[in-house]
């Protein structure tokens, strides 16, 4: 995938620290498709956010 789509995880993965004291979070590319996996805490609560993004289709998950 293009560097256009790494500079917008990142910016995600930046907005989720601002955000959230733990973040952890695992790119995944290839030619085809970019995966970004975020895990975040805030207080009790867990979010986990999954993104891909392909040539055919952007699909989110998000849960709290």
């Amino acid at each position: 995938m293009d560097g256009k789509i790494t500079g917008y995880f990142t910016h995600i993965i930046e907005r989720a620290k601002i955000t959230f004291p733990q973040v952890q979070y695992q790119i995944d590319n290839t030619p085809k498709r970019a995966i970004l996996r975020l895990n975040a805490f805030y207080g009790e609560y867990q979010i986990l956010v999954t993104e891909l993004l392909s040539n055919e289709a952007r699909q989110y998950r998000y849960y709290v």
